[in-house]
């Protein structure tokens, strides 16, 4: 009897929170996309709960949405399509795109003109592949975790991460921008630092190499406030950054996206050099060109940031 009432509470928790989720247009099907698509986020008894809603549109990245569907639009494409798809998409319904892609985006969005009305979500949590349970960005330094959205639908981007018992925090603007060039220090320092060495995992980049970490991560918090307005506690943030990559003890770092990760650091300080100054980042600068000449065999890229 204990366990038919638990089940019924279980069930009835579910149904509310299926309930707070409006149907929405899915481009990508990839993790990021399949995570969203409630229709495919579970197995089980709670599949029937789609009977009882209306279902997602999902679309292929080369898709065009229907243009009698209103709400919001998850965006869970790869950063270098991103333009292509903005493009694609017609101008009454581009506030309602959600764009939650790693690394800095915001040129592309800005140049787009969707920067100021879209919906923006930094995510701290794992997605191991299509289909599969996602982990948490939980940790002791932060129990509420990392993961945060602003914008229109940013109640929306949270209640689909409930669904999947996943924490999301809704913050104001400031508060994005602080989270969003977290990110970017964070996936710029270890991953590069892992490459470095050979393909370390992020764990191993916290607590083996911790020192270097710091002291590179220290330099791009300083890029950072030297090229926006954003003020951080740069002992708190390198902290943080650190106890959540302690958490990713079979998460592999690599080397991806150059353009919109490292190269929003790395343009800074050859603009910085150019005019006779010091290196801001040296150590980041460094690591690399280290890497560019020793493995990728290759100049780093010119890039436009």
């Amino acid at each position: 009897m204990v366990g038919l009432l638990r089940f019924i509470k279980i069930v009835f928790r579910s149904f509310t929170q299926r309930k707070r989720i409006k149907p929405a247009v899915i481009i990508g099907r990839g993790r990021i996309g399949s995570l969203f698509n409630i229709k495919t986020a579970f197995t089980g008894w709670r599949w029937i709960l789609n009977f009882f809603f209306k279902r997602d549109v999902v679309l292929g990245r080369h898709d065009f949405i229907p243009e009698s569907y209103t709400g919001p639009i998850f965006c869970c494409v790869r950063a270098d399509v991103i333009a292509t798809r903005i493009n694609a998409c017609l101008q009454s319904k581009r506030e309602d795109l959600i764009f939650m892609q790693n690394g800095h985006i915001a040129p592309i969005l800005e140049r787009t003109g969707v920067l100021s009305s879209c919906t923006r979500a930094v995510f701290y949590f794992r997605v191991p592949a299509v289909y599969e349970l996602p982990t948490d960005g939980v940790t002791d330094k932060d129990p509420q975790g990392l993961t945060v959205v602003y914008g229109k639908w940013a109640k929306q981007v949270k209640n689909r991460l409930l669904y999947h018992n996943l924490s999301c925090n809704i913050v104001d603007s400031e508060q994005f921008e602080k989270s969003y060039y977290e990110k970017i220090t964070w996936l710029s320092t270890f991953n590069l630092i892992g490459m470095y060495y050979g393909g370390l995992l992020m764990s191993v980049v916290a607590n083996d190499k911790a020192d270097e970490a710091k002291k590179m991560m220290h330099e791009l918090f300083g890029v950072v406030q030297q090229r926006t307005s954003i003020s951080f506690d740069v002992k708190d943030s390198v902290e943080r950054l650190l106890s959540y990559s302690r958490t990713l003890t079979t998460f592999p770092t690599s080397f991806l996206e150059y353009e919109s990760r490292n190269a929003f650091f790395y343009e800074h300080s050859k603009r910085v050099m150019a005019r006779g100054e010091t290196d801001p980042s040296p150590t980041h600068s460094f690591y690399l060109q280290a890497l560019f000449q020793q493995q990728f065999k290759k100049p780093i890229p010119p890039a436009n940031l």
